[in-house]
């Protein structure tokens, strides 16, 4: 069958170390569709990149434009963290090189082979029975023995074999008989013989006695004595004497090859004075840091030169590193160059460290060369575990902009979410394009609110007689909750990248302080505050209420004078100075916080706050800063307790949405474009896509919603009076920069998701809200107050829009809208499905999707659920999947495909799993239910926080496990909420197992 012309395509900048499994992998079934592939390697070097390539020739050439809108954009992310976005074009030479058939010349004639013909013959006669030789008899009448030649060949083999000779030797000649102890041929050949028997000659000659043997011994011991195969002059008596002592001594058993033994008491006198001194405690003589002083080499007839060699190397101890040890309390190092308490480290420890050092050697003897240090990129000089595991010597070292999997790169950067190089973190710019400098810039906005929150903590406990903010009777300004919710929100993974706006943030937070620190003094109180001093994640700076930066160094200091203090503060940093398990817990507790102030956040620009939230926010930081937060068993029940505070949290935001735009119904949504000038605003944020509808209502301007607030189209206040809310446009957020550069229109970026702008749109997106990027238009405003769209609407004017849309008859729809009230609703039918047995399981798959290969996962899950099965789905892991027909439950007029809604309408899913179990009188656990959750980010996490709190088990994550847990500490989690980790490469069989209820 001839292939149709233009069927060959080429997969372009696909990453430099991709390997070709690898992208197979990723094709899945399209390698399948194709009948020919070729892979082509790229090279990464320091002068040149070259990308990898494949190219690929389609049976049909339908498949042709369904790969290209699947694959063109695609994003890859190296080990490095580096995204590669290949290219799909036709291939420029559309033929394919022909397979050329090796025929055999001998193929078919094997019968007339002379060769066959006579293995057939002799294979038709049979085995000839074989001849056994007679034993010969020998003289006495019994039989001789018979030595094969593989007897002999193993007899030989066994045969011990003389030691090899030295290098330079000659052979020694045969002494003739009765005169091995004559002349200088005999004390030649004694000097030449094995080292054992040149030791018992040594041994012997001291043993007979005399003059003659004494001068034997020091000969023997003489350190100038040449290699093995010269002369060496000695008195004949001495000689004599030695020799005669060997012939009277019995053979010894030889050692075994490479080992030399000295009789006990060889070795001369000064051997012997050495061992002695051993034994007493003492220490050759040489200059610590040196290497001893190289020895003779040692002649095989005598043993002394070697013993005196050993004894001298098992006299020298090896060189032991000199340990930084801490105190029980305090939390400072005892060893010179030790930072001080409550400020940064000397700034010269280094120096400190080597004079320590260089004493410890003059006290402890010679050392061997400590083994050179390690530099990981960004962290200067990283001291090797042996040397202890605080980081004070290496941290004032550091060089602005190094890496995250250094001091507070990237690595801790996107430990915060799943997307980590090599799973536990990047060492150079973030999968999200955080760089390391705004990464550190987090971590210091971090320690600056848990400074916060210890001083507020401490003006209501003084004034109030309570422990958390927020107490009756205490007025702490609204101004404090809202930088908390704001800020914490702000460091949430592809919120924020602009560092200017967090040194804002930083000067806010220690602007509040200075005001709350006023409220005490005007009352009377003493301000200081009482901190714990054995908190090790408090030791490069003091501990965060006894730290501040004021005014005066915020406003002159540089981004790098700050980067420098960030990465004292760096989860890198704090690796190495806590438990791996406890660290992934506080992990697991921060990454919440996250969570949850962006729902509160996002509540409160709504215009709803819950004093109890917050109140808990300032909690949970407090707890980080105290000595419950060394315990286990505290830090597993915080974690619980931040999961039932995401409970309130979502409910809080839930309510925010339906009280001021309706509950959602189900709503088509147009996928397609439309004729007619276009904004796309992108994120969660409702309220923005509000008030920009307000603003363009009768402008011609057509509002497109992309990611996550696909969902917006379901609430009736949005939807219903706003005709020109025309569509959705896009997918997940990873495909951004394709969507972007292909929409026709000005763009506007909401709450999280973004990455880095190309050039292609830089100039017309613009954010709002927490998010920002350096260089893009940032929309101010501030909670409860409307936002000026005019510079956007203004953009969006200019620019063309679509110009074209497909006949109405291939417009393409979605349906969204599925929230809590719809599906409660027609629970009734749900109930009776079960029942009647049209029903057999209920799946949720979604949640935060990612450009990963294997998250293509969820949506091979999704697709092999069975047909009497239901698909519950929410959050931007719904575009794996969101636009493919599953058709309609049988036997009901329910759809199979239920789309819930945002990530935080999990809370939607929770009600109506809640629900259910009501009519079917068990837990949400005895529910047919099962949940797999595509995790990324920091609300995932909060999600997943509140699904553990209300026990909800047999839990799948993916695609991979949390990179801020260690296997101890995801023990924990799994042990008591069975939490699994999802199985990317048999995703049928994960099906299966969900469907038994594993």
């Amino acid at each position: 069958m001839a292939v149709p012309e233009r069927c060959k395509i080429v997969v372009r900048r696909l990453p430099p170390s991709l390997p070709e499994d690898a992208f197979k992998e990723a094709l899945g079934e399209w390698i399948e569709r194709a009948d020919w592939f070729r892979y082509v390697p790229g090279k990464a070097s320091t002068k040149e990149l070259l990308h990898s390539r494949a190219y690929l020739r389609f049976r049909e050439a339908a498949d042709v434009p369904r790969f290209t809108a699947a694959w063109d954009g695609h994003a890859f992310v190296s080990e490095r963290g580096t995204q590669f976005r290949c290219q799909v074009e036709y291939a420029p030479f559309q033929k394919v090189p022909r397979q050329r058939v090796k025929r055999d010349p001998k193929e078919g004639t094997i019968e007339r082979d002379a060769d066959y013909i006579a293995f057939v013959e002799r294979l038709q006669k049979g085995p000839e029975p074989a001849a056994l030789p007679e034993p010969a008899a020998e003289a006495g009448g019994a039989p001789a023995v018979v030595v094969t030649a593989l007897m002999q060949y193993l007899k030989d083999k066994r045969a011990p074999k003389p030691p090899p000779q030295r290098r330079g030797a000659k052979a020694a000649a045969p002494a003739p008989a009765g005169k091995a102890g004559k002349g200088k041929a005999a004390v030649t050949a004694a000097a030449k013989g094995k080292a054992a028997e040149g030791g018992k000659a040594a041994g012997g000659a001291k043993a007979a006695g005399g003059k003659a043997d004494s001068k034997a011994a020091a000969a023997a011991k003489a350190g100038g004595e040449k290699a093995a195969g010269k002369k060496v002059v000695v008195v004949k008596k001495a000689a004599a004497g030695a020799a005669a002592a060997a012939a009277a001594a019995p053979e010894p058993a030889a050692p075994p090859p490479g080992i030399l033994q000295r009789p006990a008491g060889a070795g001369g006198p000064q051997a012997q004075q050495q061992a002695e001194g051993q034994k007493a405690g003492k220490q050759p003589k040489q200059q610590a840091g040196k290497k001893p002083a190289k020895q003779p080499k040692q002649q095989q007839g005598g043993a002394s030169a070697a013993a005196a060699q050993q004894q001298q190397q098992q006299a020298e101890p090896a060189a032991t590193p000199k340990l930084l040890k801490r105190p029980a309390a305090g939390g400072q190092e005892t060893a010179a160059g030790a930072a001080p308490a409550g400020g940064p480290p000397p700034l010269e420890p280094a120096a400190a460290a080597s004079t320590s050092a260089s004493a410890g050697a003059a006290e402890e003897g010679p050392k061997r060369p400590s083994r050179p240090e390690r530099v990981r990129p960004g962290f200067g000089t990283y001291q090797p575990k042996a040397a202890g595991r605080l980081l004070q010597q290496a941290l004032p070292q550091v060089q602005p902009g190094g890496g995250r999997g250094g001091g507070g790169g990237a690595a801790a950067a996107e430990s915060h979410g799943e997307q980590t190089s090599k799973g536990t973190g990047c060492t150079t710019v973030g999968v999200c394009g955080k760089t390391p400098e705004t990464a550190v810039l987090q971590d210091l906005l971090t320690y600056s609110l848990k400074g916060l929150v210890k001083k507020g903590g401490f003006v209501v406990e003084a004034l109030g007689s309570c422990r958390h903010l927020a107490a009756p009777g205490v007025e702490v300004p609204s101004e404090v909750y809202s930088l908390l919710n704001a800020a914490t929100f702000a460091t949430l993974t592809n919120v924020n990248f602009d560092d200017t706006r967090f040194k804002e943030y930083i000067a806010q937070a220690h602007s509040l302080r200075d005001g709350l620190e006023r409220m005490v003094r005007q009352n009377g109180v003493d301000e200081s505050i009482p901190t714990p001093s054995n908190l090790p994640w408090f030791d490069l700076l003091a501990h965060p209420a006894a730290w501040k930066l004021n005014a005066g160094y915020l406003q002159s200091a540089s981004m790098d004078q700050l980067t420098q203090l960030g990465k004292m503060t760096s989860l890198e940093h704090r690796r190495h100075v806590v438990d791996p398990t406890l660290l992934g817990l506080h992990e697991m507790i921060t990454y919440g916080l996250r969570g949850l102030a962006a729902y509160t956040h996002h509540a409160e620009v709504l215009g709803q706050r819950d004093v109890e939230v917050d109140k808990f926010v300032a909690k949970a930081y407090a707890f980080l800063c105290s000595e419950d937060a060394l315990d286990l068993g505290k830090s597993l029940a915080m974690v619980d307790e931040v999961g039932a505070a995401g409970l309130l949290g979502m409910k809080l935001l839930d309510y925010g949405h339906t009280s001021k735009f309706g509950h959602p119904e189900p709503t088509q949504v147009r996928i397609t474009p439309k004729k007619g000038k276009a904004i796309l605003i992108s994120g969660h944020d409702l309220q923005d896509t509000h008030d920009l509808l307000t603003q363009t209502e009768g402008k011609g301007i057509n509002i497109w919603t992309h990611g996550e607030l696909l969902p917006a189209h379901g609430y009736p206040a949005l939807k219903k009076r706003f005709p020109h809310l025309v569509g959705n446009y896009g997918g997940a957020w990873y495909r951004q920069q394709k969507d972007f550069s292909d929409f026709p229109g000005a763009i506007l970026m909401t709450t999280n998701c973004i990455i880095e702008p190309r050039q292609s749109y830089k100039d017309r997106i613009f954010t709002t809200g927490e998010v920002g990027w350096s260089g893009v238009p940032h929309i101010e405003g501030k909670p409860g107050q409307t936002k000026d769209y005019s510079e956007l609407i203004e953009k969006a004017q200019e620019m063309p829009g679509f110009t074209e849309e497909p006949a109405e008859s291939e417009a393409k729809f979605v349906t969204t809208g599925f929230a809590r009230n719809a599906v409660l609703g027609v629970a009734g039918e749900v109930v009776k499905a079960v029942q009647e047995g049209n029903l057999k399981h209920i799946f949720l798959v979604g949640g935060c999707d990612g450009s990963e290969p294997e998250r293509r996962y969820f949506g091979q899950v999704a697709k092999a659920t069975p047909e009497d099965t239901m698909l519950l789905t929410l959050g931007c892991g719904k575009f794996r999947f969101y636009d493919h027909d599953f058709g309609m439950l049988p036997g009901t007029s329910l759809p199979r495909l239920v789309d819930m809604g945002q990530c935080n309408d999990a809370y939607s899913a929770i009600v109506v799993a809640s629900k259910l179990a009501e009519v079917f009188g068990t837990d949400v656990n005895g529910l047919p239910l099962s949940l797999d959750l595509s995790w990324l980010e920091q609300k995932a996490v909060i999600i997943l926080l509140t699904l553990l709190h209300l026990g909800v088990k047999n839990i799948r994550i993916g695609p991979k496990a949390p990179a801020f847990l260690t296997p101890e500490a995801l023990k924990v989690v799994v042990d008591k909420w069975n939490l699994q980790i999802s199985d990317t490469k048999h995703p049928k069989a994960d099906v299966e197992k969900m469907m038994a209820g594993q």
